[in-house]
């Protein structure tokens, strides 16, 4: 005669299913909102390299064809408390400051309602020479600030005359 054993399931119980599930639940609505700030501070970085990118490319082009190339705001809104100059977006085009809507545009960047994109001395246009020079009698500084006050830092583009562009974080809403 075989003895009897009693054969264990292997399996999870309804008690230890709920209590695995709630866990769960509770990680993620602990990190959700770590995720949505980060996804907010990667849309402002990469907005401001869009304008990284603008500048670079129109500096680029005015050594490539020997002539001056401007960075050019689309729809510029320069009266605060809306002041927006690139927030609407910006082009690149031969040749000193042009519209945007022309046939002649080499590219051009979307705008954005959540955030304002402001240059320090009003700035609607960055013009780069034959040698790739910015033609300004100062530096220009352009922030990108989130219209939303939870999202900080910001950020800051700094044009020197030799038309180099630096990225650096901004206090927007301290």
């Amino acid at each position: 005669m075989k003895p009897v054993t009693s054969r264990r399931h292997a399996g999870f119980t309804l008690v230890e299913l709920i209590i695995t599930l709630a866990m769960a639940a509770i990680l993620i609505g602990i990190a959700l909102p770590a995720f949505n700030d980060f996804m907010r501070q990667r849309a402002m970085i990469s907005r401001v390299n869009d304008m990284v990118v603008a500048i670079t490319y129109a500096r680029s082009e005015a050594v490539r064809q020997g002539r001056a190339v401007s960075v050019v705001a689309a729809a510029p809104t320069p009266v605060p408390p809306l002041a927006n100059e690139w927030g609407g977006g910006y082009c690149v085009v031969p040749g000193t400051p042009a519209d945007c809507a022309g046939a002649d545009v080499l590219r051009r960047f979307e705008g954005f309602d959540d955030a304002t994109l402001t240059s320090s001395n009003g700035a609607t246009a960055l013009v780069f020479n034959a040698r790739g020079l910015l033609v300004a009698d100062t530096p220009i500084v352009i922030s990108l600030c989130s219209t939303d006050e939870n999202v900080d830092p910001g950020r800051v583009v700094n044009i020197n005359r030799t038309g180099r562009a630096d990225t650096a974080e901004l206090e927007c809403h301290g």
